[in-house]
């Protein structure tokens, strides 16, 4: 049997992927192009109890797994603290609980209730394209040199003057070395 892995949110956003918040339905979470694009949730101290309610429900009445297959996903991106503040960042949280230990906690308890069925899970597709962005080395290569070297207009600034004296010094020398071959 597969075992279904993805990258945590902060392990996506190390790779390059940026996180926006979308327009659609609560469980219309997509990724394209590098980017996820994820509703907003509010949570608040009475989102878990519903959710697990509507989990119960879903389970107890219906074959498709919608809210489970949400929770189970969602369990999977966030494992920390870090990850919620990226989605604060990005709009796509709007937590009214103490803090974001405690978004992650609501989470963990919201998980416990919900099941994989690999045969019919809905974001088969997701996983699938979130994976492939994230085993390709060139994106964990370009988000490290955007982030660690090219964060602020002074750090651009002062790679762009390096680049120049570089090319002037280099352009020196060949032009140096090709007066004395001349002689």
């Amino acid at each position: 049997m597969k075992t279904l892995t993805i990258p945590n949110l902060t392990e996506l956003y190390n790779a390059g992927v940026k996180f926006k918040r979308s327009t659609g339905s609560l469980l219309d979470i997509k990724f394209c192009q590098g980017t996820l694009e994820i509703p907003r949730l509010r949570i608040r101290t009475s989102t878990e109890s519903f959710i697990l309610n509507m989990l119960a429900f879903e389970q107890r009445h219906f074959l498709e797994y919608y809210i489970n297959d949400y929770v189970f996903i969602l369990n999977r991106l966030i494992n920390s603290t870090q990850d919620v503040q990226l989605l604060v960042q990005s709009e796509v949280f709007e937590s009214k609980l103490p803090d974001a230990q405690a978004v992650v906690a609501s989470l963990n308890n919201l998980a416990r209730g919900s099941i994989l069925r690999h045969k019919h899970f809905n974001f088969k597709y997701l996983c699938d394209g979130l994976n492939d962005y994230y085993n390709k080395p060139w994106n964990t290569w370009m988000a490290t040199l955007k982030h660690d070297y090219f964060s602020s207009p002074l750090t651009i600034f002062a790679v762009g003057v390096a680049s120049a004296v570089f090319i002037l010094t280099l352009m020196q020398t060949v032009c140096s070395c090709g007066v004395q071959f001349k002689k």
